[in-house]
């Protein structure tokens, strides 16, 4: 890294930061199946033992599969015991699937378990499959969604950066490179919803750290004036407050750091000194232009000011003279 200004032209450069955020929101463009309505239907129930068996209302049946769909009874209900030389009866019971949705529409002769107290004392099966079970669609969040919102938020956070940096560099008096503003962390991220959860609008709050880099105008006036004073012409002074720098294009990165072309002018002035003026004070002007113009023979123009301007003959102070070389 650069540390200080030198004549190959080297500037050092200095990084500034910024934090910003933002709420920002958009429609969701993705779906959800969800649970809406209950299956209901009909189990046939028969008593498995000798004495009456008071079934209540609420007692869980389920199909036999792996991962059992499972149904509560709806209605209590008396089951009389078998009659020895008669047929057992069955007697017919309302359930309705315990969870809502399209998975409680069973097939028939599926739901045939009893977990848990009344699996031995009652045998069951359904006869017609059961049915009502919906779903619903619904809008939902998806990462497509997440990706397009942050996009969204980091672009306008950024050109909120670029503006933010420009006005700290005009209050500041140094340059920022806007080539080099760019995000340096995001602190902060939240959704709401999170990704998959039903919504028809994400919401994004977030808060993120900005870098830029720029450069000391003192660095870049110091390095200027390095560079003029190696073709400063013998018998001439930079004119104080002339240096000017131009960008003639934009900064680019290159290995081990960055590079800007820029033109830079300043103004020269004839350095007289006191003792040299001596002799011409009070005299006539034509007598000191032809001291200059020997003096300085590749010159285009010679103008010589003085107050008050209408005096032919230079004042007797030095400061009443001012004379420009081009």
């Amino acid at each position: 890294a650069v540390r200080n200004a030198n004549l190959s032209g080297d500037i050092p450069l200095h990084e500034r930061y910024l934090i910003l955020e933002t709420v920002v929101s958009e429609e969701t463009s993705g779906t959800l199946s969800l649970q809406d309505e209950h299956a209901s239907g009909i189990i046939n129930t028969v008593n498995l033992t000798n004495q009456p068996v008071t079934l209540p209302a609420g007692v869980i049946v389920q199909t036999s599969d792996t991962t059992p769909i499972q149904f509560i009874t709806t209605e209590s209900v008396e089951l009389p015991p078998p009659v020895a030389g008669e047929t057992t009866e069955s007697i017919g019971i309302g359930i309705r699937a315990v969870e809502a949705g399209r998975t409680g529409n069973v097939s028939a002769n599926r739901i045939v378990a009893v977990p848990g107290e009344w699996g031995a004392s009652i045998s069951i099966r359904n006869p017609q499959p059961t049915s009502g079970g919906t779903n619903k669609t619904v809008p939902a969040t998806t990462e497509r969604d997440q990706t397009r919102l942050r996009q969204i938020a980091m672009d306008a956070l950024l050109t909120e950066a670029e503006q933010a940096f420009d006005e700290q560099a005009l209050e500041g008096g140094f340059i920022i490179l806007a080539a080099t503003i760019a995000i340096d962390e995001v602190l902060y991220e939240e959704w709401l919803p999170e990704e998959g959860e039903p919504a028809d609008e994400l919401q994004l709050s977030t808060r993120i750290r900005f870098k830029a880099a720029y450069l000391d105008p003192q660095d870049l006036a110091t390095v200027a004036e390095q560079l003029l004073n190696t073709s400063l012409p013998d018998g001439f002074a930079p004119q104080p407050d002339s240096l000017t720098i131009t960008p003639a294009g934009v900064p680019y990165n290159t290995e081990g750091g960055m590079r800007w072309e820029v033109e830079i002018t300043r103004h020269i002035v004839p350095a007289i000194s006191a003792s040299q003026w001596q002799p011409f004070l009070g005299q006539s002007k034509q007598a000191v232009l032809a001291w200059l113009t020997d003096a300085y023979p590749d010159a285009i123009s010679i103008q010589i000011a003085n107050a008050p301007a209408f005096w032919w003959w230079l004042p007797v102070f030095l400061q009443r003279i001012e004379v420009d070389i081009t």
